[in-house]
């Protein structure tokens, strides 16, 4: 694949317009050859990270993953939540995530290489995607489940180390309080509402990785307006259609 467009190259592009998210850990893709590019959710992390984001094609370009710092996103039998401790966090650097239709996410999953990593799933999330499947609204875009897992792996880093410095008789770390930005580059709190995550008791999630679904926000709002406008051909999931209340 093409590398990311770069920033800071002064030639006005989009990429230039856009923030740049520092994640908690290196994400891989595995780009199925079947899948269609315009329709790959995952794909948009490489312009908004980076220096994070590599996407290999399956299958030619499994390497050889190391199973201590490496885990699939997928949720099969083996898989756990980082809540339930299983996951070393200070060891894990590199996710890797399956882009294709949730059929043949399946027979990915399967490729002996990736058998020997260890599977996390996240919590039960409701999706948002537009694009039509019929498993229904909990099987997220690979982007929506990507976002949940740096929420989630944010959650638990940040509560396994404030139970630690409590252990230790050390002052409790204080909980962080939600960072307010007014640039303009970043989500608006509408556009939010298509990608909101849950928090559970302990220290809350911040909103720090929240651009990380800036272009999927920006999207969704997009056909959800033509949706509302009757726009011929733009067709609506019930469980993801939000009415734009300044165009009703």
């Amino acid at each position: 694949p093409p590398p990311p467009p770069q920033r800071g190259g002064g030639g006005g592009g989009v990429a230039e317009l856009l923030p740049e998210v520092k994640l908690p850990i290196d994400i891989e893709i595995l780009l199925h050859p079947q899948e269609n590019r315009k329709k790959a959710t995952s794909l948009q992390l490489c312009v908004l990270a980076p220096g994070q984001c590599k996407v290999r094609r399956y299958p030619e370009e499994i390497p050889d993953y190391d199973p201590e710092s490496t885990a699939l996103l997928f949720p099969d039998s083996k898989s756990s939540l980082l809540q339930e401790g299983k996951i070393d966090l200070s060891k894990l650097k590199t996710l890797v995530v399956v882009e294709s239709t949730w059929q043949k996410a399946n027979h990915v999953a399967r490729h002996p290489k990736l058998q020997r990593i260890p599977t996390v799933r996240i919590e039960e999330k409701e999706g948002t995607f537009w694009r039509y499947q019929e498993l229904g609204n909990g099987f997220l875009s690979t982007l929506e489940a990507t976002f949940h897992f740096v929420v989630e792996h944010f959650e638990a880093s940040e509560n396994t180390a404030s139970h630690a410095s409590n252990s230790s008789g050390s002052e409790p770390r204080q909980k962080r309080a939600k960072v307010v930005d007014s640039d303009e580059k970043r989500l608006s709190s509408e556009d939010k509402g298509a990608c909101s995550a849950d928090s559970g008791s302990g220290i809350r999630y911040d909103g720090r990785y929240d651009d990380v679904m800036l272009m999927y926000a920006q999207q969704h709002r997009m056909i959800t307006q033509l949706r509302s406008k009757g726009a011929k051909g733009v067709g609506a999931i019930k469980h993801w259609f939000i009415a734009d209340e300044k165009d009703s």
